[in-house]
């Protein structure tokens, strides 16, 4: 029997859980947007806290109601304002071919569009690219074109938005272009953002305004009631069930957090003897599930730390306290000058700290203080 669960890959729509609220007020967006008054929201949230599964929810529900669009994930080679929009406009092309199907002359119009966007000079190369101009113009030109030829509301959605703060002028840019085009007559569209959850705090160094352009979406960890629809939705049709003792358990164990709350569905299912998952399975399986998020995630972050970064951490596992002042980090890591390494552990893509209250840092998750207890230093 394949495993329903995965921590490697976004949830698909089918099995998504929770996020009753974030969907109704995305539900409502796409409404006024439908009905001509565009809205562009933020999906704002931590490291493995489900932004991009809730991205494709929001995506396979816009699809229901005739809309056309398309996910982005942004990387390190989205880096020039003429990459990022040739690859917002080919995305678009592509995703939206299958919404209008049916019509000849559209499916010819969007392929056509896909093979000849070109916002740089002719002849440009890939590096020159961060150097050249964008043609904008010709870029809100092709929006507005396929809006259009669709004759539907289309959304755009931009994963790992942080990435555009590496192109100096994106956000601002980004905003003026769909300011423009949403203002335009019969143009309907959505432009949504999803990143971590100080996105917004760091586009507001870069534009004001770009922020007030963005309704934001806040995720947290899972309820109680969400962890146990995470575990329950994906064996519908199994015949295997995990028991309400096994589920309180991973809901303390994990915090709620979706990544951790999919490791432990995937490693009790994958071990299971029985079509019944109980709270003696997870016990039993407790070690090889740390193991397990050792291999996969802990390893590899730790591995990137510095001594002094590691002495820091450490001070965690001497303390009998959850929190600690930068003080009390420097007296027990023995590491004087503390705050650039603070700043580091907590800057990475996973971050290794947190900071609950002002001057008070946390491991990012008790799982990590279980690993670090159990790895030589």
């Amino acid at each position: 029997m394949v495993n329903p669960y995965s921590a490697e890959h976004p949830v698909p729509p089918e099995k998504f859980a929770g996020r009753v609220s974030q969907i109704e007020e995305f539900d409502r967006f796409l409404a006024d947007t439908v009905e001509g008054n565009s809205k562009n929201l933020a999906i704002l949230g931590g490291w493995g806290i489900g932004k991009t599964s809730l991205l494709r929810t929001f995506k396979h529900r816009a699809e229901q109601q005739n809309c056309a669009a398309t996910i982005i994930e942004l990387g390190e080679s989205t880096d020039s304002f003429i990459t990022l929009f040739e690859t917002i406009t080919r995305s678009l092309a592509r995703d939206a071919t299958p919404v209008m199907g049916a019509a000849a002359k559209i499916r010819e119009f969007l392929e056509g569009l896909s093979l000849s966007v070109n916002y740089g000079p002719v002849g440009i190369s890939y590096a020159d690219k961060r150097k050249g101009t964008p043609d904008v113009f010709r870029f809100k030109e092709d929006l507005i074109s396929v809006s259009g030829t669709l004759d539907v509301p289309f959304l755009i959605m931009l994963d790992n938005a942080e990435q555009l703060l590496a192109i100096k002028g994106a956000i601002f840019e980004l905003r003026n272009i769909f300011q423009t085009i949403q203002s335009a007559d019969g143009v309907r569209c959505m432009l949504i953002l999803s990143g971590k959850e100080t996105l917004f705090a760091d586009m507001r160094s870069a534009s004001e305004p770009a922020v007030r352009f963005f309704w934001g979406i806040d995720l947290g960890p899972f309820s109680r009631e969400e962890t146990f629809e995470a575990i329950t939705k994906p064996l519908a049709g199994t015949g295997i069930v995990f028991d309400d003792a096994s589920m309180d358990r991973i809901y303390e164990l994990t915090q709620g957090h979706p990544y951790f709350v999919q490791v432990f569905a995937y490693n009790l299912f994958s071990a299971r003897t029985g079509d019944r998952i109980t709270l003696s399975d997870l016990e039993r399986n407790h070690v090889r599930i740390l193991s397990y998020l050792g291999r996969r995630l802990f390893e590899s972050i730790y591995s990137r730390t510095s001594a002094n970064e590691r002495k820091i951490l450490r001070a965690f596992v001497r303390s009998d306290k959850d929190l600690l002042s930068n003080t009390e980090i420097a007296e027990l890591s023995g590491v004087k000058s503390t705050n650039i390494y603070l700043k580091n552990l907590s800057g990475f893509p996973t971050p290794l700290l947190i900071r609950p209250e002002r001057g008070k840092y946390s491991l990012f998750h008790p799982l990590f203080m279980e690993y670090l207890k159990h790895t030589p230093g």
